[in-house]
């Protein structure tokens, strides 16, 4: 699957998007940087739903903006990026701490298009 842009969406949208507040469930903290102890930056949510239409939970990423490249937000088990699998109780929408780089300037829909295989785009 192949995620793509599909417009702009409301900030606090229930569906796959990039930017925004994440949808959360109660009592959800703010993520911060193992590295530098920065509040961390909310890039997307998934549906799962758009994944396995059976699963109605919420996958949240985030990632260390606070000195880039500096925080390992390249390095999975670095501290410098997390990512959150909520269930049906994730519909809060959470309070950003109020630091720089919590949130992306812009949020966008994204919509799933099966990617092709080498030889359908060969074909087409």
């Amino acid at each position: 699957m192949l995620m793509i842009y599909d417009g702009p969406v409301a900030p606090d949208a229930p569906g796959t998007r990039t930017g925004g507040l994440p949808l959360v469930p109660p009592a959800f903290e703010w993520p911060r940087c193992r590295e530098c102890d920065g509040a961390m930056q909310f890039l997307a949510q998934v549906s799962l739903a758009d994944i396995d239409p059976g699963d109605d939970g919420l996958l949240s990423i985030f990632m260390c903006a606070n000195d880039p490249g500096l925080c390992d937000e390249w390095d999975a088990a670095g501290g410098g990026n997390r990512a959150f699998v909520f269930g049906a109780d994730a519909v809060g929408v959470a309070e950003p701490p109020g630091e720089e780089f919590t949130l992306l300037a812009e949020t966008s829909g994204v919509a799933f298009e099966e990617e092709l295989s080498d030889e359908d785009y060969l074909a087409a």
